[in-house]
């Protein structure tokens, strides 16, 4: 799980690196994740206060990795960073509202979300979209 969770750590610094200026509390927080310094990593994600930071502490509390497991601190960090525009929390966020996972089960909610991060181009809300649409359609 730790491993899963870095690699998504490091992939996602790579998008938000690429995306965004560089902010020294992001790349801090990589380190000393990476380092196995969780403590720290969080402290540098929440004195950062972008989009990644935010995503990644909603993995760190949603996982319990590094912190204790809270999902409802979870679900408040991945909507911060859906609101700040990253479409894999845009993403996610829909997703959870689709499945009804710690959230209330609300299908246009979470087809507004991936209507988001769609049109950013994530090709898995693109493709979970189009499927949604293609049974509206079908279904009338």
């Amino acid at each position: 799980m730790r491993r899963k969770l870095l690699t998504a750590l490091i992939g996602s610094m790579l998008y938000v690196s690429s995306a965004l200026p560089a902010f020294a509390d992001y790349a801090a927080g990589v380190v000393a994740y990476a380092a196995g310094n969780y403590e720290k990593a969080a402290r540098e994600f929440k004195s950062d206060e972008t989009a990644g930071s935010y995503f990644i502490l909603s993995q760190m509390y949603g996982s319990g990795i590094g912190l204790n497991q809270d999902k409802k601190t979870a679900l408040t960090y991945l909507h911060r960073a859906a609101e700040l525009g990253l479409d894999v929390a845009q993403a996610d966020l829909g997703l959870l509202y689709l499945e009804g996972a710690g959230v209330h089960a609300n299908e246009a909610e979470g087809l507004r979300w991936l209507r988001k991060a769609a049109a950013q181009g994530l090709p898995e809300a693109e493709t979970i979209v189009r499927a949604f649409t293609q049974v509206e359609v079908a279904s009338r």
